[in-house]
């Protein structure tokens, strides 16, 4: 089997047609399987510990109240940490619809968001949901600014990030509207995106609906014009846990020099996704295949 025959190796401008969740061992977390499950088990655990920290005047908890992001944070930068924190703070779960909040997010992130870190990869879809909520709550606090104070806390704008990404990855591929309604993705995009506009003609609504339109804005055109995000390189903390590439090409008799190189990019595809190669990268394995080929014949 020749190099351009592996899954991922294939051409991207499929858009994922040949992949499927759960599968990829490219990209895979260097202390785990899954980001997505990572990402899941933190805001699960954040909602739990904040109903045991004291409860303020106002009702809200405090582990709470510390995290959620407030148009007042223009005022007092010592709070910009909220642009990333309130990402991870829910409703309270022993508060009305604390439940139904955490919940539908986590749901959407479990379901899509595997898909969507399959083809990234681990650092680059940490990368993007993470500066999905940066510039969602950036979106909020501007378009928030001349009105009242208000506040936001919940992770749909990293959410609705992932949801329209996967959108564009994989739009004819059949998700389950509301879990029963078998639809497209692009009309469960459509959707979401119907829903939101409803949503900001509602002055009494009390959903960040400038969050979620950040959000969608950003996956779509993270989508569209190619971006990546690998030019920060978070992944080289994660080498003080990676003892070594997941992926390893081994043939007896091989030249060193280029299996050594071929070596170093597959271990580049495990940590940072098949879309980090660049042309010369995949010139070079398909070279490497062909040579492989040959011996055996």
């Amino acid at each position: 089997m020749g190099l351009e025959d592996r899954q991922y190796y294939r051409d991207q401008n499929e858009w994922g047609r040949q992949w499927q969740p759960g599968g990829q061992s490219s990209g895979a977390s260097p202390v785990g399987r899954s980001i997505v499950i990572t990402l899941i088990v933190i805001n699960v655990a954040i909602a739990i510990l904040n109903l045991f920290t004291p409860t303020l005047p106002d009702g809200s908890h405090w582990l709470n109240h510390l995290m959620t992001l407030s148009t007042e944070v223009i005022q007092k930068p010592w709070l910009f940490y909220t642009f990333l924190t309130y990402g991870f703070a829910h409703a309270p779960l022993d508060g009305d619809g604390g439940l139904f909040h955490i919940a539908g997010n986590m749901l959407v992130l479990f379901f899509l968001g595997r898909w969507v870190e399959y083809r990234l990869g681990y650092w680059e879809f940490l990368r993007f949901y993470l500066v999905a909520i940066v510039l969602s709550g950036i979106a909020f606090v501007l378009m928030r600014l001349r009105g009242d104070p208000a506040s936001c806390l919940g992770a749909s704008g990293g959410v609705s990030a992932v949801l329209m990404l996967f959108v564009f990855m994989y739009p004819r591929q059949k998700v389950l509207l509301f879990f029963v309604l078998p639809i497209p993705a692009w009309l469960l995009g459509a959707f979401v995106v119907g829903s939101d506009i409803l949503t900001s003609l509602k002055p009494e609504s009390v959903i960040a609906w400038e969050a979620h339109f950040a959000g969608l804005a950003f996956g779509a055109a993270y989508a569209y014009f190619g971006w990546n995000l690998r030019w920060m390189r978070w992944e080289r903390l994660g080498g003080l846990f990676q003892s070594k590439p997941r992926l390893k090409v081994h043939a007896p008799g091989t030249d060193s020099p280029l299996q050594s190189q071929a070596d170093q990019i597959l271990k580049k595809i495990a940590d940072q996704g098949e879309e980090s190669l660049t042309p010369k990268e995949r010139r070079l394995l398909n070279r490497y295949s062909k040579h492989i080929r040959k011996r055996r014949d």
